[in-house]
């Protein structure tokens, strides 16, 4: 019976569009982040410290229009912050000397 129906079946041909929407992802995860700061006499009067184990993220995303990263202190202690990323200096961020948050935005 299979070879009837092959036998007596017409070939036919349909084209047909096919759309297909990406949604835009962003993921960020952390590589790295200080357990604590040790602040020493010699950090005071400098009056900055280096951070020897900074906050290391991974930022993935699938945009053609790139994302953005805010970035905000909780904490009074901090006074300012360098952000590095893409092999250079991507924000400076210096917070408000009497206020508990402030932030900046980084766009890729």
């Amino acid at each position: 019976m299979a070879g009837f129906a092959a036998a007596t079946a017409k070939d036919t041909r349909t084209s047909f569009s096919v759309g297909i929407t990406v949604n835009a992802v962003a993921n960020i995860e952390r590589q790295s982040a200080p357990t604590e700061l040790q602040l020493s006499t010699q950090d005071l009067r400098r009056g900055y410290i280096d951070v020897l184990q900074p906050t290391m993220l991974v930022i993935r995303s699938n945009s053609a229009n790139g994302y953005a990263l805010d970035v905000t202190t909780v904490a009074p202690i901090v006074a300012a912050m360098l952000i590095h990323g893409l092999m250079r200096i991507c924000a400076s961020v210096k917070t408000a000397a009497r206020s508990s948050s402030a932030g900046s935005s980084l766009t890729r």
